[in-house]
């Protein structure tokens, strides 16, 4: 009998156990959730303020008139600026060759590279960009938030 009270006891303190960290596994579920979409929130913010200061330079530059020297020092120019007799390339082949030789990456990753690359970009552009890409099947999202070239797209590069 006493035997059968402690086994009861012991499985409702497991169930408790066991319910407790259920809600430990959603509640941090959850930050994480919360601290992806902060990321999201302030690179787009940060890449909005980015583009309104190039704007305020731009404006500021043409105002003030400053030579080209002291402007370079200011204002240092971008890759695009020095690449711009050739087109940029499109937003899903950076992404596509930003994942190539790392494997996976993560949203955050991505739209810093294609910030990088394509300083004109707005990266509110990019996550509806990969969403077509994964959609299209050439990539593919391994967990929420990462994503990497998938398996089919891969064996079609090396074909190409």
């Amino acid at each position: 009998m006493a035997h059968q009270s402690f086994l009861l006891n012991s499985a409702r303190h497991l169930r408790s156990l066991v319910a407790e960290d259920e809600e430990a596994v959603r509640a941090a579920a959850k930050r994480v959730q919360e601290a992806q979409e902060s990321l999201e929130d302030a690179q787009l913010r940060a890449e909005a303020s980015r583009e309104v200061l190039q704007s305020v330079e731009s404006r500021l530059s043409k105002v003030v008139g400053s030579p080209l020297a002291s402007q370079d020092v200011l204002f240092p120019s971008t890759t695009a600026d020095a690449n711009a007799s050739t087109p940029p390339m499109p937003v899903v082949d950076l992404i596509r060759e930003f994942l190539r030789p790392r494997g996976e990456a993560t949203t955050g990753e991505i739209i810093e590279h294609v910030r990088q690359s394509r300083p004109s970009t707005n990266s509110s552009n990019v996550s509806p960009e990969l969403s077509r890409l994964v959609k299209m099947g050439d990539v593919v999202r391994p967990r929420q938030g990462v994503y990497s070239l998938s398996p089919t797209a891969k064996s079609h590069e090396g074909s190409a």
